[in-house]
């Protein structure tokens, strides 16, 4: 867009660049529901375990709603500005980057600040969402094997290159020459 179009919309030319697309890749969205759907899985275990000490009630659902919103509300958050400072200069997505962790942070805050003061939430469900998201991007090399049983690389990539790396075929899939 030229500055006159910029102008026209109401926005300035400089803060053009940090306007963010509104487009959700299919990456975030997949990522998103992966972890979305792992935490649910813990979010049922979680309150399994709240039943059988006998420490569960309603409060405890509603923790864990909560902390489940937060948690994978954070991730979704991270996963945009990612998309957005890729489109950005690396100055301007450095600083998208900075803004955002400090948004996210104080957001989290404020929430989990709402789960400990108001008694329809349980405090620990409240709190113990929050570590879900993290063991699901742990875990989701080991989950997400990809053809042929290739194992998971230490980034969690499978790649065609490091199964062909990994058979000893070159990018033709021949064997390589010995010398």
């Amino acid at each position: 867009m030229t500055d006159q179009e910029h102008s026209e919309r109401g926005v300035s030319p400089a803060l053009a660049d940090s306007t963010p697309r509104q487009k959700i890749s299919g990456a975030v969205r997949t990522e998103t529901l992966f972890i979305l759907c792992f935490s649910g899985v813990l979010s049922l275990l979680m309150q399994s375990v709240f039943l059988l000490i006998g420490a569960w009630d309603l409060t405890v659902v509603w923790g864990n709603l909560l902390g489940l919103f937060a948690s994978v509300g954070n991730f979704f958050f991270m996963a945009m500005t990612v998309q957005w400072s890729v489109e950005r200069s690396p100055e301007g997505g450095k600083a998208l980057m900075r803004t955002s962790l400090t948004v996210r942070m104080f957001c989290l805050f404020v929430i989990l600040m709402i789960g400990a003061l108001l008694s329809c939430f349980h405090t620990i469900a409240v709190l113990i969402p929050m570590i879900f998201p993290r063991i699901a991007i742990a875990l989701s090399p080991w989950i997400r094997k990809k053809e042929k049983g290739t194992e998971p690389q230490p980034d969690g990539e499978i790649t065609e290159d490091a199964a062909a790396e990994d058979s000893g075929a070159d990018d033709a899939g021949e064997p390589p020459l010995e010398s």
